[in-house]
């Protein structure tokens, strides 16, 4: 057990501990804190201090003794009589000629006959975090683990401690500014990229690019900003969701475009990759097999149309150009946004590799989208300019003897090949 010394030490045998409670004439409350303390019995010593201290002069020897009886004492006493080692061993070595009284000390001070009086009210009390609160750089939340209700501080902004006041690790106000901006401006690559798919007539594809732009961008709103600066307009787990899930539904409809298969195929693909991707966001969100399983399902749809295709008309297809120049750049720009999200991005440089991340995905799907002029095989071009888009047409029908004659677009072999509708 520490026994309290002069001036604010608790000392047991050769190591001593600055008190953690002290009271004087000019400091009357104090409290100590004791975070999840362990069940069991729990002791706590008091001594009051009175008068000057003369320092005691009590040889190293008697002080060798002293210590030594009091090691001894611990070991063979009984428990009850423990307590009384303290006092055994100073009388002792007191009543021993080669020390005296100059051996009866107090801590470092001499013993006097000076008196004093005081009162103590000693209260324990129990509150959740530390007292009641975390401060303004966290939130006192509740736990239950095995029965057992805990408080504890959720920290914002990497600060530390069980108060949250430790800002070693915090984040400046300045670097905040750029993180929400950088992750929240970095979607805008969206917008251009929506653009261009409207332009090529990919609507379906606009509508999921839009989606992607404002899902990526509330998400990061509401999650970027260190809980400092935090725009939310729903739970953090919805935008989360439709932060991935629209992520991955523009790789999935960006691969079904580049594959140019017809209707009703893309639509059925586009309706059957949501469904899944949905059940995959809801069950994984940051799973890597979530992510795989579009992209290598949409690359083995890309390959077998386009090998059916070129042997369908007999020549390379796509166009060399597309695959020499737009294809290969759009990997590439894809292809290191994707290493730096899944290699090299940490949480120091997150606001930095995921906003390229984010510009990076926009790229690729501006370049990689299919354009007629640098998609189709040249005769395939002048033939048929609505291969990529094989939609109804929204010509109204001719009537001839009350007989509607459809227009269709096909891709013909020949050029004197024509197609004859009964």
């Amino acid at each position: 057990m520490e026994i309290p010394t002069w001036p604010n030490l608790c000392v047991y045998g050769n190591d001593s501990n600055i008190a953690p409670i002290i009271l004087n004439k000019t400091l009357i409350n104090s409290s100590l804190v004791l975070p999840y303390p362990d069940s069991g019995w729990w002791y706590m010593t008091l001594k009051l201090f009175c008068g000057e201290c003369t320092r005691c002069e009590c040889p190293e020897a008697c002080v060798n003794k002293y210590n030594g009886c009091i090691r001894d004492c611990e070991v063979t006493c009984k428990e009850e009589e423990c307590s009384n080692c303290t006092t055994g061993c100073e009388s002792m070595i007191i009543n021993e000629t080669d020390c005296g009284s100059k051996c009866d000390c107090d801590g470092p001070c001499q013993r006097t006959n000076v008196t004093c009086n005081s009162s103590i009210l000693f209260d324990i009390s129990s509150f959740p975090c530390i007292g009641g609160s975390c401060g303004k750089n966290g939130r006192c939340v509740f736990m239950i683990s095995q029965g057992i209700l805990y408080s504890t501080c959720l920290c914002s902004n990497n600060y530390k401690g069980l108060d949250c006041g430790d800002d070693t690790h915090a984040t400046p106000y300045a670097m905040i500014i750029l993180e929400f901006c950088l992750l929240v401006l970095s979607n805008l690559i969206f917008v251009p990229a929506a653009y261009v798919a409207y332009k090529k007539k990919f609507y379906v594809e606009m509508i999921v690019y839009l989606s992607a732009f404002l899902s990526s961008s509330f998400y990061h709103m509401c999650d970027a900003g260190e809980n400092i600066i935090s725009i939310c307009l729903v739970k953090l787990d919805v935008l989360q969701f439709s932060d991935f899930f629209s992520g991955l539904l523009a790789i999935w409809v960006t691969l079904i475009a580049v594959a140019a298969i017809p209707l009703p195929w893309s639509s059925i693909s586009h309706i059957t990759g949501a469904l899944v991707l949905a059940f995959g966001t809801t069950l994984s969100k940051q799973s890597l097999i979530v992510f795989l399983v579009p992209v290598i399902t949409g690359v083995i749809i890309i390959i077998g149309h386009w090998i059916y295709l070129r042997r369908k008309i007999g020549k390379s297809f796509p166009n060399r150009r597309y695959v020499k120049i737009y294809l290969p750049l759009a990997l590439l720009v894809a292809g290191a946004g994707l290493l730096m999200y899944g290699l090299f991005q940490t949480q120091s440089n997150y606001k930095y590799l995921h906003s390229l991340w984010h510009i990076s995905m926009g790229l690729g799907i501006i370049i990689i989208l299919p354009d007629m002029k640098t998609f189709l095989p040249k005769r395939e071009v002048q033939h048929n300019d609505e291969l990529l888009q094989p939609v109804v047409d929204r010509t109204p029908p001719t009537e001839t003897n009350d007989i509607q004659v459809p227009r269709a677009f096909g891709l013909l072999e020949d050029d004197d090949a024509e197609i004859a509708w009964c």
